[in-house]
């Protein structure tokens, strides 16, 4: 293929750095100290940084800079300077998630490259004209968006296109998972995820009947697309991401080699089982079939490659499938379920068997995996950066400067002596001379190819003035070469003080299906159009997720409501777009992640009238948010807890179905299921979507007073899902009436992060 496809490498530590390079990985993606999604990776210090840029650019790879976490009104001025701080070290491109960030960026460096992060959730046309629109040059795309739903942005929008090909996968919908936060204080969107993804449940029916054996039904296996990267390649996607900023160098190396080479068409010699620590699924895009996407009883026998099995003839032995080399690492398992490790001690080929007998209780016919490969580990060790090469010219004249000019390709750098270069009284420098000093190299990354000289008779030059002029041309050249962009240095920026108003009266808002509960008492109704008991009063339509499948079944929903809908309430930029033709008041819902005014300010310019904060922020973080004219901010005071939004279905390993079955009909469309401290989730399946929320709804009634005080403009009652809704609606609208605080409706209750926030 004539069209070259980018191979992008993680990467969260210096050595990491060394194996994407040597790799010969097109770009990376890697994590400063600051706002990184990846808050529990090593990550790269100011100082690192730029040095890993200036490296980069010397072999010609380029560097994006996660700065891709949730940005609160606090932290505004440090993340928009230490962007600035990326912009001067000459960083190619920033992934962002916070679009109030991209906003500020836009306005201050407008022609700095920005990427959208995944934790954006593009997964649409619609999602992605928005962030073109905005400034944006590269979607990272959801793990979740349809062959189709690609092939369609490509078709329709000038824009990059960026897919995770291989690594660990999200059970969740990038940027639509509060499992960890909700549930134990530590966001993903904040980089802090606490992976409860990877933990066991229990599954239960409606009527919470246990079914099935306590397992990890939420946790995938890692992604590896190998067998379909030309086809990727073919759809248009510009870069290939390998995911892993925690894993390990030699991780790194490996996957960067193994896709190269498939796309140069030949194999690799060590292949992609080598290094994994789950087994492989092809991911959502090329498999439909939700059996192939999870890991269930996982175990450590599902790391590495497979390489043999225990067989028992006369005496306990290791049936070889492979070739071993002596130092490998293999393990296996013990009959009382225990791992063991065993060091390879001499090489072995395939068929041939490994005596193992001293190990009485090794399980017959288990099988058996080597997890360090000690050829390709000899193959590694061995690998360096690669020397550039360079000529040399130097000339001397009599009463003259020395002269040095080096060259890098077409990059050029010349050099010259303090002083004039004198006659000499003894012995006269020779070219042979020159020629060895200006050799020494030594631990540079330049080699030389051609040294030329041309000096007149009889001159004397100190070896010490020809070592500071090469010391002072290669770094002057290294500099040079690492530098790839042409811009103004920026100062450091300030902010000034907010516009901030008192505490301003606040309108309420109903979200539900009965427009007979607090009629006459609600500014407004948020409503899905499930329900034809609305009276003919005009109400906010609750836009569904939008995908190429209900796009039109939408479409024509609103079309036939059009003169009752007063509004849209969108959930994301999936479907902001989507609605912008029709001509009505624009809503956010708290999925957008809202926490600074630069946010607000953005969706402002686009037609929102309202937009309810995120729910990760405390009472601090949202009175500090700046007040925006023409955009009223929201509350959450009652609501179902949304933890997790997936396109998987956790039911699926009981039932043996996949992606697209028909789940209208399945008795686990409405289930729960428990995690290991026994605290209940609600299961609901829909539309190809699996949603959870905790069973107990987020109250805050007995602090409704600091809601009360909370610089918001409006509240919002979501009782949609309430087994009593208005019994619930009168008890909040008794508190908002006499301004005060009361006990929470039910016993059972989340705070979400009012009262506490997150990091």
């Amino acid at each position: 293929m004539s069209r070259k496809c980018e191979i992008l490498a993680p990467v969260g530590n210096e050595e990491m750095l060394a194996a994407a390079i040597q790799a010969e990985a097109d770009a990376v993606y890697i994590g400063g100290s600051q706002f990184s999604a990846r808050a529990y990776a090593h990550n790269f210090t100011d100082d690192k940084m730029s040095q890993a840029i200036s490296l980069c650019h010397f072999y010609n790879k380029k560097v994006y800079v996660t700065v891709n976490t949730i940005i609160k009104e606090r932290e505004m001025e440090e993340a928009l300077n230490y962007i600035r701080f990326l912009y001067n070290n000459d960083v190619d491109a920033v992934i962002l998630q916070d679009l109030g960030l991209a906003r500020a960026i836009n306005k201050q460096m407008p022609d700095l490259e920005i990427h959208a992060s995944t934790q954006l959730n593009t997964r649409n046309v619609y999602g992605a004209s928005f962030l073109k629109e905005i400034g944006f040059s590269r979607i990272v795309l959801a793990r979740e968006i349809p062959l189709e739903e690609i092939k369609r942005i490509k078709d329709q929008i000038d824009i990059e296109l960026e897919m995770f090909i291989h690594g660990s996968l999200c059970v969740c919908e990038s940027g639509s998972c509060y499992m960890s936060s909700f549930i134990g204080g530590r966001s993903g969107n904040r980089g802090r995820c606490a992976q409860p993804c990877r933990k066991e449940y229990q599954l239960y029916t409606k009527e919470k009947k246990r079914v099935g054996e306590e397992n990890s039904y939420l946790s995938l296996k890692d992604l590896n697309t190998i067998n379909h990267i030309n086809k990727s390649q073919e759809l248009g996607i510009d870069s290939l991401k390998i995911e892993g900023r925690m894993k390990k160098p030699e991780y790194v190396y490996s996957a960067v080699m193994n896709y190269k080479a498939k796309l140069e068409g030949f194999e690799y010699s060590f292949d992609l089982e080598e290094f994994r620590n789950r087994d492989f699924t092809e991911g959502f895009q090329w498999s439909l079939d939700n059996a192939k996407l999870k890991e269930i009883d996982r175990k450590d026998l599902h790391k590495g490659k497979r390489i043999g099995k225990i067989v028992k003839k006369k005496k306990i032995q290791i049936k070889l499938e492979e070739d071993l080399n002596k130092g490998d690492i293999l393990l296996f398992e013990t009959k009382r379920g225990k791992h063991l490790q065993l060091e390879v001690k001499n090489q072995l080929k395939r068929n041939e068997t490994l005596d193992i007998s001293h190990i009485k209780d090794a399980k017959i016919n288990s099988l058996v995996n080597r997890i360090s490969n000690e050829s390709f580990l000899e193959v590694f060790s061995n690998q360096s950066f690669k020397k550039r090469g360079i000529s040399l010219f130097f000339k001397g004249r009599k009463n003259s400067r020395a002269e040095l000019k080096v060259n890098l390709g077409e990059i050029s750098v010349e050099i010259f002596g303090e002083d004039p270069i004198q006659e000499a009284e003894n012995a006269p420098i020779t070219k042979e001379k020159i020629i060895k000093q200006l050799a020494k190299t030594g631990n540079t990354l330049f080699v030389p190819e051609s040294i030329k000289i041309d000096i007149e008779e009889d001159l004397f030059i100190s070896m010490g003035e020809l070592n500071a002029l090469r010391r002072e041309a290669l770094d002057l050249l290294y500099k040079k070469a690492s530098k790839k962009h042409s811009r103004d240095f920026i100062e450091d920026f300030s902010f000034g003080v907010s516009s901030k108003r008192g505490n301003p009266e606040k309108a309420l808002l109903l979200e539900t299906e009965n427009f007979s509960i607090g009629e006459g008492k609600v500014e407004n109704y948020y409503f899905s159009g499930a329900s034809k008991e609305y009276k003919n009063k005009e109400y906010i339509f609750k836009v569904p997720r939008i995908d190429y499948k209900n796009e039109r079944f939408v479409k024509k929903q609103i079309i036939d409501e059009l003169d009752k809908i007063e509004g849209f309430l969108v959930s994301s930029i999936n479907e902001l777009y989507f609605i912008e033709n029709f001509g009505k008041h624009v809503y956010a819902d708290w999925t957008f992640n809202i926490a600074n005014s630069q946010y607000l300010k953005l969706l402002q310019e686009y037609g929102c009238i309202q937009a309810a904060l995120s729910l990760e922020l405390n009472f601090d973080e949202i009175n500090e948010i700046e007040d925006i004219p023409g955009i009223r901010k929201e509350l959450i005071v009652y609501s179902p807890l949304l933890v997790m939004t997936t396109r998987f279905c956790p039911f699926s390993s009981l039932k043996k179905c996949d992606i697209l079955a028909d789940c209208v009909n399945c008795s686990f469309k409405e289930a729960y299921m428990t995690d290991c401290k026994n605290q209940w989730l609600k299961v609901s399946r829909n539309y190809g979507f699996t949603r959870i929320y905790n069973e107990e709804p987020m109250e805050t009634a007995n602090f409704f007073d600091e809601i009360l005080s909370a610089r918001a403009d409006a509240l919002r009652l979501d009782i949609s899902n309430d087994e009593n809704p208005e019994k619930v609606f009168n008890h909040y609208y008794s508190l908002f009436e006499n301004k005060s605080s009361g006990t929470n409706y039910n016993k059972m209750f989340s705070k979400a992060h009012y009262k506490r926030g997150v990091e």
